[in-house]
C-alpha cells in the first residue's frame, strides 16, 4: 500500500500490490486556505451514506437483521425493525434491555441520536426531560457510545430520560454523520428526518393531532461539498479507500465533534477546535492533566479563532475510541508540528475518601464515586493548574440525592469549600502528593 499526501491530508489506498484493488485513479493537487478541500473521508462517507439514503430498502453492508436496510422518509418501518433489541441505562447506572416492539403502539415514535459532546443535543434533551410527553407518543435517545460514558452524561447534565447506549443495530436503519439526528415515525412511517431544532410541544402534538409534519429535511452537512471537490480535485474514490488523515484550517459553518463506527470502518471527527482540544480529545485524559511549553506560540498559549483546525480520520477496523485516540495521535502530532511527551509527575492532589458503601439511601439514589471524580476533574475547555481529585476505593458508591452537581462545578476549584460540600455525603477531602499521569504539548523548533 502507498500513503498520498496533499498538503495535510492523506488516503491510504490499496495500489497494485493488492491485485483486489487495482483501478484507482489519482490526482495529487497540493492546496492551501480555509476552503482548501473537504476532507477526503467525510465525503466518502457522506457520498455513501446520502445516497444509499435516497433509494428505498438500498441493501449494503451493515448492521440490523435485513443485512443494513436503510429507510427514507416514506417508507413503512419492517417487522424485523421492532424485532431488535436496545441495552438500556439510566443516571443512577442501571441496565436493561428492551425490544423496540415495545413502543410500536405508540402513534409517534421519535428517535433522538445524541453524543455526549453534542452541544445541540444536550440542550434538547434538557428541554425534553422536563416536558410532558402526550401517551401516544414515545422519545427514545440513542448513542454509540458506551455504557460508562452514557450513564456519565446522563448524570451529569441532571438529566432523568434513560439511554440506549452502544447502539449500531438503529443507527444501521438510519446512517448519518453529524448530531443532532431525529427521526420521527408517524403511525408506522418514517415521517421525518430533522436536526431537532424545530421539535418542541407544539409539533409533537401536531403530529399526533393532525399529522402534520413541517420539518426541512436535515442535511450532514452545510458546505457545498460538490462545488468544492469540482474546484479542488484530489481523489478518485469509491469503497476502495480504506483509511484517510484528514487536517485543514478553519470551514465555517462546520462544528462538533465525535467518534462513531459505519461499514467496518472507524470514524473519529473534531471540527474547528484548537490544537489544545484536539490532542485532549485524542489523549482522553483530563485537562487540569496537560500542561502547554512555556515556549510555545499562541497558537497553544492564547489561541484565536483562527487557530482553528478540522480534523477527521478513517482507520479500517471496529476500534475502540480510546484506542484510536491513541493510533491517531501522534499523526496529529506531526502534521502540526507538534511534539506530545508523556510523563509521570510527583504534584500535589486531594483525595476523596468515605465510608465504603452507602446503606442509608434508596437503591435509586446510589451512585459510583467516579461520577463524582469525573464531575470533579472534567474541563469543558482548558483548565491548567486546576486541582486534582483522586479516590483510592473506585468501588465506593455514595448518595446521588444529596450531591448538587452545579455547586460541586463552581466548588471544585477551592478545595477548602469544597470539602465542607462533600462532608454533607459522609466524604472527605485531604491533601496529598502523587504520581499522576501528565501529557505535555510543545513546538517542534520552539526556541
Amino acid at each position: 500500500m502507498r500513503k498520498l499526501r496533499t498538503g495535510e491530508c492523506y488516503a491510504l489506498l490499496a495500489s497494485s500490490e493488492n491485485p483486489l484493488y487495482n483501478d484507482i485513479q489519482i490526482t495529487n493537487n497540493r492546496t492551501s486556505g480555509i476552503l482548501c478541500c473537504i476532507l477526503i473521508g467525510l465525503t466518502f462517507l457522506l457520498f455513501t451514506a446520502l445516497a444509499s439514503a435516497q433509494s428505498t430498502g438500498s441493501k449494503k453492508r451493515g448492521n440490523g437483521q435485513l443485512a443494513g436496510l436503510q429507510l427514507k422518509i416514506g417508507d413503512t418501518v419492517p417487522e424485523q425493525f421492532y424485532s431488535e433489541t436496545l441495552q438500556i441505562i439510566d443516571s443512577t447506572g442501571a441496565t436493561t434491555s428492551a425490544a423496540i416492539a415495545e413502543w410500536r403502539n405508540k402513534r409517534l415514535v421519535i428517535i433522538d441520536f445524541f453524543g455526549s459532546t453534542c452541544g445541540p443535543c444536550i440542550a434538547w434533551l434538557k428541554k425534553m426531560d422536563s416536558l410532558e410527553i402526550d401517551s401516544r407518543a414515545v422519545i427514545i435517545p440513542v448513542t454509540s457510545e458506551s455504557a460508562e460514558k452514557t450513564q456519565h452524561f446522563l448524570f451529569r447534565h441532571s438529566l432523568k430520560t434513560f439511554g440506549v447506549y452502544g447502539d449500531s443495530t438503529i443507527r444501521g436503519y438510519f446512517p448519518h454523520i453529524f448530531l443532532p439526528h431525529q427521526v420521527w415515525i408517524l403511525d408506522g412511517k418514517v415521517a421525518a428526518i430533522s436536526n431537532g431544532s424545530k421539535t418542541d410541544p407544539q409539533s409533537i402534538k401536531a403530529a399526533l393531532d393532525d399529522g402534520k409534519l413541517n420539518f426541512q429535511t436535515k442535511t450532514d452537512i452545510n458546505v457545498d461539498l460538490a462545488k468544492h471537490l469540482a474546484s479542488n480535485p484530489l481523489i478518485k474514490f469509491d469503497d476502495k479507500l480504506i483509511s484517510s488523515f484528514n487536517i485543514t484550517s478553519r470551514i465555517e459553518g462546520l462544528n462538533g465533534r465525535g467518534y462513531f463506527q459505519q461499514e467496518g470502518k472507524s470514524i473519529f471527527y473534531y471540527f474547528n477546535g484548537t490544537i489544545n482540544g484536539i490532542v485532549q480529545e485524542l489523549a482522553g485524559i483530563p485537562f487540569n492533566q496537560i500542561s502547554i511549553a512555556k515556549d510555545a506560540s499562541t497558537r497553544l498559549l492564547s489561541p484565536s479563532s483562527s487557530d482553528r483546525y478540522c480534523l477527521q480520520a478513517i482507520r479500517q477496523g471496529k476500534l475502540a475510541r480510546d484506542s484510536l485516540g491513541k493510533l491517531l495521535l501522534p499523526e496529529f502530532a506531526t502534521q502540526m508540528d507538534l511534539i506530545i511527551s508523556h510523563e509521570q509527575r510527583n504534584v500535589p492532589v486531594f483525595t476523596i475518601t468515605g465510608a465504603s458503601e452507602v446503606t442509608n439511601t434508596q437503591e435509586s439514589d446510589r451512585i459510583p464515586i467516579r461520577l463524582l471524580m469525573d464531575e470533579l476533574n472534567y474541563y469543558a475547555s482548558w483548565a491548567p493548574g486546576r486541582p486534582i481529585y483522586v479516590c483510592d476505593n473506585p468501588e465506593l458508591w455514595i448518595d446521588g440525592s444529596l450531591l448538587d452537581r452545579p455547586k460541586i462545578r463552581q466548588l471544585r476549584s477551592d478545595p477548602g469549600k469544597l470539602s465542607k460540600e462533600l462532608e454533607k455525603m459522609g466524604l472527605k477531602v485531604n491533601s496529598d502528593t502523587r504520581t499522576v499521569r501528565f501529557l505535555e504539548i510543545s513546538e517542534r523548533g520552539a526556541s
